[in-house]
């Protein structure tokens, strides 16, 4: 008996020796340590947070791609409104130029007949002014409103008609009147060769229709602007008439009396 309780006793403390030895060889590994050899270790996945950044910088990137092109484009049209305000300033000063050429030929005229004033002429004057006025009032129904250079330039001559007659200069007055009744008729003439089914808010009418050849291959659109849908297009050298403008867009006329609208800058002087 004593021999069994010795044997198993001593089977005992074996037992329990081998345990420890077990645990002692098991490797230990903190919290954060790195792993040993032979060990594999996974790459950490993109977390949320970094995928939401990465396509915020692309979205950014895609941004300033997008106001780098609007600036460009802005710029391009920028440079193109200050060569059209170049040439229409241009133009302007031509215009302003011919005028003043115009009425210092009435003027010497208007002298001239002050020296020669005739009685005779009063009746006449004032029957023609009359006349003029009438036809000045048509004229204004007519263009109901809009802008138009041949009513503006008739009612200037009418006001210095006025005056003549009034200081007795009879000649003077018949003869700035005439020239009143000549700009009537040229106005009433375009309004009626253009024929606009409806003129636009800012639309001026030429004095008289301006005689205008295509400096190159050119769109005939509806309307003043590129965004209006294109009638057809027209060859270089083919020959328009010009009724009136609204800022840098003229309505004009084809032979075969199709009408729209050209930039200025496609047209040339007949």
């Amino acid at each position: 008996m004593k021999r069994f309780l010795l044997t198993s006793a001593v089977l005992l403390t074996m037992l329990y020796g081998t345990s420890c030895l077990e645990r002692i060889k098991k490797p230990f590994r903190r919290s954060g340590s790195e792993p040993k050899a032979g060990e594999t270790d996974r790459a950490p996945k993109a977390t949320p947070q970094v995928e939401v950044t990465r396509e915020t910088e692309q979205e950014a990137a895609r941004q300033e791609a997008t106001i780098r092109r609007l600036e460009n484009e802005n710029q391009k049209q920028r440079l193109q409104l200050l060569e059209q305000e170049t040439v229409i300033a241009g133009l302007e000063q031509q215009w302003v130029s011919h005028q003043r050429a115009l009425d210092d030929v009435i003027e010497e005229v208007v002298r001239a007949k002050a020296k020669h004033s005739n009685p005779q002429d009063r009746a006449r004057a004032a029957s023609e002014s009359a006349e003029a006025e009438i036809a000045l009032d048509s004229l204004r129904r007519e263009v109901s409103g809009a802008e138009n250079l041949a009513l503006a330039e008739a009612e200037r001559l009418l006001a210095r008609s006025a005056e003549e007659f009034a200081g007795g200069n009879f000649g003077g007055a018949l003869f700035l009147t005439n020239q009143a009744k000549s700009r009537i008729r040229a106005g009433m003439d375009g309004l009626l060769a253009s024929e606009p089914a409806e003129r636009l808010d800012g639309e001026t009418l030429f004095a008289l229709p301006l005689a205008l050849t295509l400096s190159k291959n050119s769109n005939l659109r509806e309307g003043p602007g590129r965004d209006f849908e294109v009638l057809e297009t027209l060859r270089k050298g083919a020959p328009v008439t010009g009724h009136s403008f609204k800022g840098s867009w003229l309505r004009v006329e084809c032979p075969d009396g199709t009408s729209g609208w050209i930039h200025q800058s496609l047209l040339d002087a007949g």
